[in-house]
């Protein structure tokens, strides 16, 4: 049966959901919140005064943490226009509403008017963006945090663990450490919950279901998805409450706890970001064409996210070059990777010098427990 044929043209909350997933990847909102820990990042890359910054843009949250340390200048690049559009309609909301209008916006908290807030924006916005968020009004209507076609996917993860409400419940209910740990020791069905992710992303359900490539085009082939994410997720566990765990409350809650909600969406970060906006500019154009295309020695600061999740080899091998030509002497680098396991080559091993306890620390600490670090500095000597 085809999904044409599974998906009414009443708008129900599963044809939408069947739409977005038909949807081409990199032509649709596939993420809307950020699944990756800015702790961790800001620790890999050390920005600095005077640094230029790059980075991946996604969801828009990495671009706008990264302003939380001083720069002076922040290039976000994504092959995707969606996304782009998305980084637009919250850097717009953020210059120009204060935090709790802003927050209510973008959907952190209710509200009822965020279609004629939007109306406001539209003159302060690119006419690319506002012309496509005018057309996907509802997105907007509906709070845009959650609207990307993973974060609705994840909504029907509660088919999957309704009946297992009780375990989580008990779960974001422990307030310190010592009472997280003892109720995973004696509440929490871990052969169950195994078998849940074991089976719910075997790579030919992910395959169908997300139409991500990241997550399955170049898996390690040692890994199996599902007891690889169960396991992170229960490590993670033994360090930080579950209830101050963003990726933690989407998956399991599909929702976010407030005291899990990351810098952009607290006052504090807030006020440090929005008077550096200024700083950045994002770029619609695929990362390894835009780094081919600048002079060398342009960026001090890499922040690639898990892009190595959608290249193959020599693609990877091949961002990397382009990494180091336009690297500026001593450059950091931080690449984090989901299902792929690639190394540096031989040859450029001399120029990127990578810091393996750093790795091996950001890896023990990160809240979004996903994935694998490669991170270190760029040799131009």
């Amino acid at each position: 049966m085809s999904c044409s044929s599974m998906c009414p043209e009443r708008e129900t909350p599963n044809a939408t959901i069947c739409k977005a997933i038909l949807t081409p990847f990199f032509s649709r909102l596939s993420y809307s919140f950020g699944n990756e820990d800015w702790r961790t990042e800001l620790q890999a890359l050390r920005i600095a005064p005077g640094n230029r910054v790059l980075c991946i843009t996604a969801s828009g949250d990495r671009p706008l943490h990264l302003l939380l340390d001083p720069c002076d200048a922040l290039v976000s690049v994504d092959a995707n226009q969606v996304q782009n559009h998305l980084l637009q309609l919250k850097r717009t909301a953020m210059e120009h509403l204060d935090f709790e209008d802003y927050l209510a916006f973008l959907g952190g908290s209710f509200s009822s008017s965020r279609g004629t807030i939007f109306q406001r924006l539209t003159p302060y916005m690119d006419p690319g963006a506002a012309a496509h968020w005018t057309k996907h009004l509802k997105m907007v209507e509906k709070g845009i945090l959650f609207q990307g076609t993973t974060e609705r996917f994840v909504k029907l993860a509660n088919i999957v663990f309704c009946w297992r409400r009780k375990e989580i419940q008990g779960l974001f209910a422990c307030r310190t450490l010592e009472e997280q740990r003892a109720f995973l020791q004696k509440n929490w069905r871990h052969d169950r919950w195994k078998r849940i992710f074991k089976w719910s992303l075997k790579p030919f359900l992910t395959r169908f279901a997300l139409q991500d490539p990241g997550m399955y085009s170049h898996l390690d082939n040692s890994m199996e998805p599902g007891l690889y994410i169960y396991e992170r997720m229960m490590h993670s566990f033994d360090q930080t409450l579950a209830r101050e765990n963003a990726l933690a409350s989407l998956i399991l809650l599909q929702t976010i706890n407030e005291e899990a909600f990351p810098p952009y969406l607290k006052p504090e970060g807030y006020q440090i970001i929005k008077p550096r906006l200024n700083r950045l500019t994002a770029i619609t154009q695929d990362i390894i064409s835009y780094l081919e295309d600048i002079p060398e020695k342009s960026f001090d600061r890499f922040s690639m996210s898990d892009i190595s999740s959608y290249l193959d080899r020599p693609s990877f091998e091949k961002l990397l070059r382009a990494i180091y030509r336009t690297a500026r002497p001593g450059a950091r680098f931080c690449l984090r990777q989901l299902m792929s396991r690639y190394t540096i080559p031989e040859d450029l091993g001399p120029h990127f010098t990578r810091e393996k306890d750093l790795e091996k620390k950001l890896e023990f600490e990160d809240r979004a427990f996903l994935y694998h670090f490669t991170v270190g500095t760029i040799n131009k000597s």
